[in-house]
C-alpha cells in the first residue's frame, strides 16, 4: 500500500512495481470492490454497482492496452494496469472515507469541494502513471487520463444509468 501512496505523490513510477499477475489481480479486485461500494447507492444496489464496476474495469483495461499498443509498448501493460487500478482503488477509498467523514461531522456542504480536489489529483496521479508508460509529458498523461475517464463514464452511464430522485 505504501508504494501506491508514493505513486500518488508522484515519487514512484509504475515500472518500479513488479510485473506480477497476482498483484494486478489484487488491484483489479480492490478497484472493483471500492467502485461497487461507491456506486451502490446511485445505481440502485450492490449487484448493479458490481456489474458497472466490472464493466468500468474492462473499459479501462481495454483503453490502456489500446494506448500501449499504439505506442508500441504493450510489454508495459501489467505494471501500468496494476498502477492504474491501484491508484483508482486508493482514491476511491479515500473518496468514500471523505464522504463518510463529512456526513459524520455534518459538514456535507464542503464535500463537493473535497471531491473536486480528489478528482483533480487522481487525474494528476493517473497522468503520472501514463506519462511513464507512454513516454510523454505529464500534461499529456493527464489529458489521456481524463480521456479514459470521459470514455469510461459515457460507456458505463449508457448501460448503467444512475438513479434520479424520481426513478426510485
Amino acid at each position: 500500500m505504501q508504494f501506491f501512496w508514493e505513486l500518488v505523490l508522484l515519487r514512484r513510477a509504475p515500472q518500479d512495481l513488479p510485473a506480477s499477475q497476482a498483484l494486478l489481480l489484487l488491484m483489479v479486485i480492490a478497484n472493483i470492490l471500492v467502485g461497487t461500494l461507491g456506486a451502490a447507492a446511485n445505481l440502485g444496489g450492490v449487484q448493479v454497482a458490481f456489474a458497472a464496476s466490472l464493466f468500468d474495469a474492462a473499459i479501462i483495461g481495454a483503453l490502456l492496452y489500446g494506448a500501449l499498443r499504439l505506442a508500441g509498448r504493450t510489454a508495459r501493460f501489467m505494471q501500468t494496469a496494476t498502477a492504474l487500478f491501484g491508484v483508482g482503488a486508493l482514491f476511491g477509498l479515500t473518496m468514500l472515507l471523505a464522504m463518510l467523514l463529512s456526513t459524520a461531522l455534518r459538514i456535507e456542504a464542503i464535500a463537493p469541494f473535497v471531491v473536486l480536489g480528489l478528482l483533480a489529483w487522481v487525474h494528476v496521479a493517473l497522468g503520472h502513471v501514463l506519462r511513464h508508460a507512454l513516454e510523454m509529458e505529464l500534461w499529456a498523461g493527464i489529458a489521456v487520463a481524463v480521456g479514459f475517464t470521459v470514455v469510461g463514464i459515457v460507456l458505463v452511464n449508457s448501460y448503467f444509468p444512475a438513479l434520479t430522485p424520481d426513478s426510485g
